[in-house]
């Protein structure tokens, strides 16, 4: 990357120039990137690949006008987008944004397979996790289901037998009540036969 250095009556003073290695950064996107299917690159404003991970073929050293990199480049500093790749032909999610005010882009593409695979694990991880709680859950339920019928079990038993107590009490106070009108009935007929033999 290089600027004029302008000197103090306004004329040019001279160049800054600094570099990288270009090695340095295909070391370093290698470390970072997860799947084979992810792409990551430096991309010039004219579409010129600086770096790019995996490398990209001889015969396409650099985007054409028309791929879909350059539309969005041209659209807005930063953004995303999903297209097939111009380099690999792959189906991918793109992330790009401008680095600082250089001409010069670093842009991530995620495969959609990839994408796609990494969803089902979570979908299938989150389906067994919600599955262990709904489990959970019903086990909680039954077990609370059967501790308020256990709970309930000896007030329905206290409930049996104040039923069967009160029944037994009323069954004597009947008994009690025979007996007295059947001692009423006795007394009765021995003063009647009393009575008429005093009469004759």
């Amino acid at each position: 990357m290089t600027r004029a250095r302008i000197g103090a009556d306004g004329g040019f003073d001279g160049v800054f120039a600094v570099s990288g290695d270009i090695d340095y950064f295909r070391q370093f996107y290698r470390g970072i990137r997860e799947t084979s299917g992810n792409v990551l690159a430096l991309v010039r404003t004219d579409g010129a690949f600086l770096v790019r991970e995996p490398m990209q073929s001889a015969d396409v050293p650099r985007l054409s006008e028309s791929s879909s990199l350059m539309h969005a480049i041209r659209a807005a500093p930063a953004g995303h987008f999903r297209s097939r790749g111009e380099v690999d032909q792959r189906d991918s999610l793109y992330g790009y944004a401008r680095v600082d005010e250089y001409p010069v882009y670093v842009a991530c593409g995620l495969s959609m397979q990839g994408v796609e695979r990494q969803w089902r694990r979570s979908l299938t991880l989150y389906s067994v996790v919600t599955l262990l709680a709904i489990a959970m859950l019903l086990v909680a339920a039954v077990l609370a289901r059967r501790n308020a019928q256990r709970a309930q079990r000896p007030h329905e038993e206290r409930e049996e037998e104040l039923q069967l107590h009160e029944l037994a009490e009323e069954g004597l106070r009947r008994g009690q009540r025979l007996e007295a009108i059947g001692r009423m009935t006795a007394a009765s007929r021995t003063t009647s036969t009393t009575c008429c033999r005093y009469s004759r």
